[in-house]
């Protein structure tokens, strides 16, 4: 049983907009690239880079220990449904997956030699990697088979972003381009109006509204870094930032707060939806990559940025608030009730726009019991109701995911 609240409830979270430096080297241990870092939960994060390298924190980022990747391909991007699992892509066709936290990593047969830039998880079973010359990897079962599909002369494609199972957009070398049938077919985004050819990072709120990133030339020599923004599936872009630096990567927190990295150790933040940008301090002039927020924990998040030579930064948030900034997040999974409870209970989650969403509950040995929740959701605030009648008494696990936000909570079930 499943009711939509007729309100949404927002979370004010204060940010600081001090220009003290707000990012701080951490110690990796490597000296390889390293191209992408993943946000788990419960202070979980992983990191990918060049050689094989793969590195986990379990406490926020404050010491970093290595991974056994079984490969020294280089790997270009990782991303986690869970805590637990996981999937790294890179040089030479590797896709490799881990089910227990990274302690193991198996290769997944991705039938192509080429390498593969990015990796999106719609939902456990649904995955999308973009690799060399407009090639798309697609699977229905979670990695288990690739199927290829060549979308013809474009360029490699480096990010993708799905809003749900049908809505999906993809940039790369010299194009940007959607999907809305699940990506059986791509058209092109007229990005004629954004004088670049590289288009290394795209996300969008929602069908009509997004960003995209896109620079000139070559990114290690002369080139441009610009930010552009649709209000209309990307049928016109509007330019809201350019400048003389890479960019690679942009994320969003909220509808009016992203952060964007690049070239010479430069990150950008806009509090504004983009209309202005701020430069923020950092102790690196290296080529930042990939930039990355854990899930807000108790009105705190942590920030991380990775790149070249095993930099990686963190923005420890905790350390720096102050009352002249509004960071707004709609997005929460409350503790059921009544907890404990016979036979039934009351789960509500607050969602901030449109996205696919699962609710799952599981046993304390991480088997799935049962789904509530399977489906694309307004945003909104819903309540669903979960009856254990069948179930033997003892501890289970609920989670929440709805686009790139993850979260778990323990009820007990007693009889």
């Amino acid at each position: 049983m499943i009711r939509q609240i007729a309100y949404i409830t927002l979370f004010l979270l204060l940010f600081s907009t001090s220009n003290y430096s707000q990012w701080f080297q951490q110690t990796s241990g490597t000296s390889s690239d390293l191209r992408s870092i993943e946000n788990t939960e419960n202070e979980i994060v992983y990191i990918a880079g060049g050689s094989g390298t793969l590195l986990k924190s379990t406490n926020g980022g404050d010491v970093w220990f290595s991974l056994v990747s079984g490969t020294s391909n280089g790997l270009w991007d990782i991303e986690f449904i869970n805590n637990n699992i996981g999937y790294c892509v890179g040089v030479g066709g590797t896709i490799l997956k881990t089910t227990d936290g990274g302690l193991t990593w198996f290769p997944q047969n991705s039938g192509t030699t080429e390498t593969l830039y990015c990796i999106f998880i719609v939902d456990a079973n649904n995955l999308y990697i973009g690799s060399t010359f407009g090639t798309i990897l697609k699977s229905i079962d979670g990695g288990e088979e690739w199927s290829i599909q060549n979308l013809g002369n474009y360029g490699h494609i480096v990010d993708m972003h799905f809003l749900n199972h049908d809505i999906g957009f993809a940039c790369g070398i010299g194009f940007a381009i959607k999907t809305t049938d699940g990506g059986t077919n791509w058209i092109q985004m007229d990005t004629g109006g954004i004088q670049d050819n590289w288009f290394p990072s795209v996300y969008f709120q929602n069908p009509n509204v997004g960003y995209i990133i896109s620079g000139y030339g070559d990114p290690y020599g002369w080139s441009t870094g610009q930010i552009s923004k649709t209000n209309d599936g990307g049928n016109n872009w509007i330019q809201l930032y350019a400048g003389a630096n890479f960019l690679s990567d942009i994320v969003f927190l909220s509808e009016n707060l992203a952060f964007v990295v690049g070239i010479g150790g430069m990150i950008l933040k806009t509090t504004n939806t983009g209309s202005d940008w701020l430069i923020e301090d950092t102790p690196t002039n290296n080529f930042l990559f990939d930039i990355d927020f854990s899930i807000p924990i108790g009105g705190y998040v942590d920030g991380f940025a990775v790149g070249e030579d095993g930099i990686i930064l963190k923005r420890d948030e905790i350390s720096s608030v102050k009352q002249d900034e509004t960071f707004i997040t709609n997005y929460n999974l409350s503790q059921n009730y009544p907890n404990p409870f016979n036979p039934s209970t009351t789960i509500r989650f607050t969602i901030s726009d449109l996205r696919f969403t699962t609710l799952k509950v599981y046993d304390l040995l991480g088997r799935e019991v049962v789904t509530l929740v399977n489906e694309e959701k307004l945003a909104g605030s819903f309540e669903v109701e979960f009856i254990g009648k069948e179930l033997p008494s003892g501890i289970y696990f609920y989670q929440l995911r709805a686009g790139n936000y993850i979260e778990s909570r323990k009820m007990v079930l007693l009889k």
